[in-house]
């Protein structure tokens, strides 16, 4: 969770833990998870899945698990995938139209259901904020993004009704990735330069 619901007085920025660090792309993206879908037995640092975007699918696999075929949406630009403490997925996705979605498990459903950001919400960005064994039990999906010269969060244990405005200051700036970094703080990386952006590509 995010004390306050700001960011820090004083930041202490540094290097994403892993697999955070590896460099991303615009459809590609990785997360630690459990053994399986559902299936939280053996923690959420059990092994390191995949996300990546083919074909109009929406594909997750693990070295323990075969590649599988989530979602099918056409024309996603850009995406990032958690899991939250069941092990049930988390997708967050812009389109070539510019709309920004999320797909999460709704326990009141309960179900899947698929989300639409405010009109000109870009970047979406989603980490579960602290997947340690003994911070399983106070943590959240933080579901992060970019409107209008502003940096928004919501948290799922609002089930992501609220929207937080973390800056008013980052201009035009685009929203890179976000997680956990070696100091144990929740970081989020911003860039407007072309040259961070064509990363994405």
């Amino acid at each position: 969770m995010l004390p306050q619901n700001v960011l820090s007085t004083d930041p202490v920025p540094a290097q994403f833990r892993y697999p955070r660090n590896v460099p991303r792309a615009a459809l590609i993206d990785y997360e630690y998870g459990g053994v399986a879908l559902n299936d939280a037995s053996r923690g959420l640092r059990y092994q390191v899945w995949k996300c990546e975007y083919l074909d109009e699918q929406v594909i997750l696999s693990a070295p323990e698990v075969p590649a599988f075929t989530l979602l099918t949406v056409p024309n996603i630009t850009e995406l990032a995938f958690t899991f939250d403490q069941n092990m049930n997925p988390f997708v967050c996705y812009e389109l070539a139209n510019g709309d920004a979605k999320f797909y999460w498990f709704d326990s009141t459903i309960p179900g899947f259901t698929t989300t639409t950001l405010p009109s000109g919400s870009l970047s979406p960005r989603c980490a579960l904020d602290d997947n340690r064994p003994l911070q399983i039990p106070i943590s959240d999906i933080i579901l992060a993004y970019v409107r209008a010269g502003s940096l928004y969060f919501r948290a799922q244990r609002d089930r992501y009704l609220v929207e937080y405005e973390l800056s008013d200051l980052i201009g035009g700036s685009r929203l890179l990735q976000i997680g956990m970094n070696a100091q144990l703080r929740m970081q989020f990386l911003m860039s407007s330069t072309p040259e961070q952006l064509d990363s994405l590509a």
